[in-house]
């Protein structure tokens, strides 16, 4: 369990920090942009403008929130599947589901493999979901607010319960439900076969 927690934080530090951050946040300002006042005409041009307006760090804009999203996220789902993977092979509730190899060694196949990353997908989306909403409001405010009008994290998390309550701070949770079960689900799929294929236990 602490192996597949260490292999989550690190998953999701490098993932989302160094190599996808920047075009993430890209994505989330040209896909809010209302119609006729559009700030950029592309992604080129979005880079351009960021970069010369807000500088490097600009493309890290709620960088915080993020970090409290994607190390924990990735975590959460390596140890709640993990957790879930040896109770659904030691209980004999799922005896009739399991997979016997040809050696006679039990293992999850495929649909249990699916159930118990999908589980483990959407206990770690309830959990870190307040820090996504918070760091998409990061990304966008400088589109519509003055640089002294922007939040931190902080302010825009008590702002947000102060207007909206914790309800507020799960808006949007189920469609980011119908995303994320059906990925994670096969991301651990993905991760069973190579294990297998590379004879890694």
């Amino acid at each position: 369990m602490k192996q597949a927690l260490r292999i989550g934080l690190l998953l999701g530090l490098l993932l989302e920090v160094q190599q996808c951050y920047p075009l993430d946040l890209i994505r989330t300002r040209l896909t809010t942009e209302l119609p006729g006042k559009e700030n950029y005409k592309g992604i080129y041009d979005a880079f351009q403008k960021i970069l010369r307006t807000e500088g490097a760090a600009g493309f890290y804009t709620g960088i915080g929130p993020t970090l409290f999203v994607a190390v924990p996220n990735f975590a959460i789902s390596y140890t709640v599947y993990g957790t879930l993977k040896e109770y659904v092979l030691d209980d004999d509730l799922f005896y009739n589901l399991r997979k016997v190899d040809d050696d006679g060694d039990h293992s999850l196949g495929i649909w249990l493999t699916l159930l118990c990353g999908a589980t483990s997908g959407s206990i770690s989306a309830f959990v870190t979901f307040p820090f996504d909403t918070i760091r998409r409001r990061m990304q966008i405010q400088s589109l519509h607010l003055s640089e002294e009008e922007c939040l931190s994290g902080r302010q825009q998390f008590m702002n947000l319960l102060r207007e909206e309550g914790p309800k507020g701070l799960y808006r949007g949770i189920k469609p980011e439900l119908m995303k994320v079960v059906p990925f994670v689900g096969t991301m651990f799929v993905t991760y069973e076969f190579l294990k297998k294929q590379l004879n890694l236990t």
